[in-house]
């Protein structure tokens, strides 16, 4: 209850969690979550307690922190319940075991779940990450004297500061509008209540950071949500020389002189 994500309750909270285990189509999804239902029965049918166990296991925490997310505080991120996914896997693992009949029925299902938790899996680890530690070491192997970093204040300035701090030579850092976290100023919030939108008049904050320093690196965050229309960049852009770039959509560095 201390913690403070800053984040507004939605009706996918209700069931995100379950798509860690079950995956984020529905269509995919429909199988597992018969499976894992059908499992539960089987367990229920000769190890009655051990079920309910288990399904406590998988309900109670959930919604636990739900009830108070949507009746209290939002507190709620669907990550910290991957915890989750073993356990349903386990049960999905009995259901296949115990199915009736052929064992031919019960080896199908499974090369089935096999062949789906496998495409899910490359198709995860396919997907972009914002490497932070990447980032902060590049700043670092090539920064000279006289150079900045500007950081848009979403989450992922945090990260900068934490992987800075592993390098000595580490340019100083500015924040636009200011440090993580901006509350309560008078403009549009997107993910979370911490990390507002760039307005123009945080290009002032760029101009005085310019006179002062030489070379910029522009580390951003998904900056078609805080950035759309790329005030900070094209402030820097206009006054220095884009040299180069590194990252993806979800979190880039850009350097300047």
């Amino acid at each position: 209850m201390d913690l403070a994500f800053w984040l507004t309750p939605k009706p996918r909270d209700l069931y995100s969690a379950w798509l860690l285990m079950l995956g984020d189509r529905w269509l995919l999804a429909a199988l597992p979550l018969a499976l894992l239902l059908f499992g539960l029965g089987r367990l229920f049918g000769c190890r009655p307690v051990l079920a309910l166990v288990l399904a406590c296991i998988l309900v109670v925490p959930l919604y636990s922190v739900l009830l108070v997310s949507f009746g209290i505080k939002p507190i709620y991120i669907q990550r910290l319940f991957a915890w989750m996914v073993p356990a349903g896997l386990a049960i999905i693992a009995f259901g296949l075991v115990a199915v009736p009949g052929p064992r031919w029925l019960a080896v199908g299902l499974g090369l089935v779940v096999a062949a789906l938790a496998i495409t899910r899996t490359v198709e995860d680890y396919g997907r972009p990450i914002d490497d932070w530690k990447g980032i902060a070491a590049e700043i670092a192997r090539n920064s000279q004297p006289g150079d900045v970093v500007i950081a848009v204040p979403a989450e992922g300035s945090i990260a900068v500061d934490y992987y800075a701090g592993r390098h000595p030579n580490f340019p100083p850092i500015v924040y636009v509008p200011g440090r993580y976290p901006q509350r309560g100023l008078p403009r549009t919030y997107m993910s979370n209540f911490g990390a507002p939108q760039i307005v123009e008049a945080d290009a002032a904050i760029v101009a005085d950071t310019l006179a002062t320093y030489r070379r910029v690196w522009l580390v951003q965050v998904s900056t078609s949500l805080y950035d759309p229309r790329a005030i900070v960049r094209s402030r820097i852009a206009a006054s220095r020389k884009f040299v180069r770039y590194t990252g993806n959509s979800l979190a880039k560095v850009e350097l300047f002189e």
